[in-house]
């Protein structure tokens, strides 16, 4: 049987809006349901952070003066040339954001 947890792997939130939730919930609860939320809350508390950062997402746009490609987030050069042809990476290389056709800010697992 699959465990039912696995399914949220690499997906992360905020202990502070988990925490807040609990809190709001507990007000509308009998003593033994809020024991129960109490013991929750302190485990969450407890629990190590995960090293998360926001990565930007965006993609190569070519530019129309001098007809070369530019990050659409921080508008710098793709700076990559060799023999006059342009390589494009998966990242910029000036603001890090990743290459992938614009997908909104998404928080990632810092892999160090």
């Amino acid at each position: 049987m699959d465990k039912p947890y696995e399914k949220y792997k690499g997906q992360y939130i905020s202990k502070q809006d988990i925490l807040k939730l609990l809190w709001e919930q507990q007000k509308f609860s009998n003593v033994k349901d809020s024991r129960g939320r109490a013991k929750a809350m302190m485990t969450i508390m407890d629990f190590p952070v995960a090293d998360v950062k926001t990565v930007k997402h965006g993609e190569w746009a070519k530019r129309r003066v001098q007809n070369r490609y530019e990050c659409s987030c921080c508008h710098s050069p793709a700076t990559i040339t060799i023999a006059f042809t342009e390589y494009l990476s998966d990242f910029c290389p000036s603001c890090g954001a990743k290459m992938d056709g614009g997908i909104p800010d998404e928080p990632i697992h810092d892999k160090k």
